[in-house]
């Protein structure tokens, strides 16, 4: 895992119990723009409002893919796991790694987007791979 402070990443989320256990937790969002072929990432306390933000001001359509609540960390994580790939901010180019993490958010197999971008040491060993928690 990447220290605190890269990309952005602080104490950010609520502290709360989830499927990782007792931590802090943020949404976690994937934001599709396809006139573009770009795909964002990023981390909220509230979607509704955040993606409005974003839908106001971007000059393309964009699709709210998914979005679940997540470890205060796994934002930073996706960003580094998939820094190849990074057009610009939190906005990546549509490559197919960059479109199998999306997915995994999207589809709310939160295990395995832990697994995926590093970090299965969070999840217990006591939670079943097919449980999906706290997905839209």
């Amino acid at each position: 895992m990447q220290p605190a402070g890269r990309y952005g990443t602080n104490h950010y989320g609520v502290r709360r119990d989830g499927p990782f256990g007792r931590r802090n937790y943020t949404v976690v969002y994937a934001i599709d723009c396809p006139d573009i072929s770009r795909l964002k990432f990023g981390r909220t306390l509230k979607i509704e409002k955040r993606f409005a933000a974003i839908r106001s001001i971007s000059p393309a359509p964009v699709i709210l893919l998914g979005y679940a609540w997540m470890p205060d960390e796994t934002e930073a994580q996706i960003f580094d796991f998939l820094k190849a790939d990074r057009c610009h901010g939190e906005w990546f180019h549509r490559t197919e790694p960059v479109r199998s993490i999306a997915a995994l958010l999207a589809s709310g197999k939160l295990t395995e987007l832990a697994v995926a971008i590093g970090m299965e040491g969070l999840i217990p060993q006591d939670v079943p791979s097919n449980v999906s928690w706290g997905v839209r």
